[in-house]
């Protein structure tokens, strides 16, 4: 199926469903051209024609698109329900995991780490899965405040792996410990969202040339994110946007984020919007001193991602300063 030929390619599947009523995978295809086009409810609609007729192929991934869509739609519960139904159905490892993750994009985070522990019951363990599952728990005690355990999870993460200094990172940022928010993030993978965050860290501690380079650095990378506008092209606009804000270029950096707020989100993301945009937007606007437009896109970026502490953290801090 060709990007950008989805109109052509629906005509084709119509045509092999004529063939062959009772296949599942036309009307999987059909949703398929439907989420990228972002009509998710016409997606939701052939995968449940799809799912009707799921008996006479059995296989996980009319399940996991449905799914996907939910999480895009907003509509957790009914997600976690075909959670249990693919689970119950193949018992993938995969499976728990998703769903796992599903709780989380629900804010329900106790929940997360009960179907993340069944997920390590069934995955074969390794020193990756160690590292992935103390990420993931660590992750849910910061969302629900128990910092203490979270950083405890989250020191274990990085201790088995070096891409789990990430989060770590994003630890320390919410405690303001700005140093070791730099430790963490310099042992991660030399890349663009990386390089961001160091360069936050950075701009607050007000060494300005050192945040400036960084960002600039960051702005290279960005350039070689590709410009397919179905996959990443709204991440490129964001991060574009964010870097060219922690470089001080504040009036360009709106542009870029305009751009990526009106792409709504990457074909690859699991969220409705791209809330990431809107929280850059936030940041601007507070800058700009407008405090009540800056409230209103930091809220909106929580609403798109309750579980984000980040999000919660600009909300209540903006709303601190309106009452100065």
């Amino acid at each position: 199926m060709a990007i950008d030929k989805f109109e052509e390619a629906r005509s084709d599947y119509y045509e092999g469903i004529k063939c062959d009523p009772d296949n599942p995978h036309p009307y999987n295809n059909i949703g398929v051209t439907y989420q990228y086009e972002d009509q998710l409810d016409k997606a939701v609609e052939n995968y449940l024609e799809g799912l009707k007729r799921i008996e006479n192929e059995p296989a996980t991934f009319i399940y996991r698109n449905m799914i996907t869509t939910l999480n895009r739609l907003g509509r957790y519960d009914e997600a976690i329900k075909y959670h249990y139904i693919v689970i119950k159905r193949f018992n993938k490892p995969f499976d728990y995991k998703e769903k796992a993750m599903t709780l989380r994009y629900a804010c329900r985070p106790a929940e997360a780490i009960k179907a993340i522990d069944e997920w390590k019951r069934v995955v074969e363990y390794n020193a990756e899965n160690t590292s992935e599952y103390n990420s993931f728990i660590g992750q849910c005690y910061f969302e629900m405040g128990d910092l203490k355990n979270a950083e405890k999870y989250l020191k274990a993460a990085k201790n088995n792996s070096q891409n789990a200094s990430e989060e770590l990172g994003y630890y320390y940022m919410h405690k303001m410990d700005y140093k070791k928010a730099i430790k963490a993030f310099e042992k991660e993978r030399d890349y663009h969202q990386r390089n961001l965050y160091l360069a936050m860290c950075y701009n607050y501690l007000k060494k300005y040339d050192k945040a400036k380079a960084i960002a600039d650095k960051g702005l290279e990378q960005v350039n070689n994110i590709g410009e397919n506008q179905y996959y990443h092209l709204a991440q490129k606009y964001y991060l574009k946007g964010a870097l060219l804000l922690e470089a001080g270029r504040d009036e360009e950096a709106i542009i870029e984020l305009k751009k990526a707020y009106k792409r709504r989100k990457c074909n690859t993301c699991d969220f409705a919007k791209c809330h990431e945009a809107s929280y850059r937007i936030g940041i601007y606007y507070e800058r700009k001193t407008d405090y009540e437009k800056a409230l209103e896109y930091f809220q909106e970026a929580l609403d798109i991602n309750p579980s984000s502490v980040e999000y919660r953290d600009a909300v209540a801090k903006i709303r601190k300063k309106m009452k100065r």
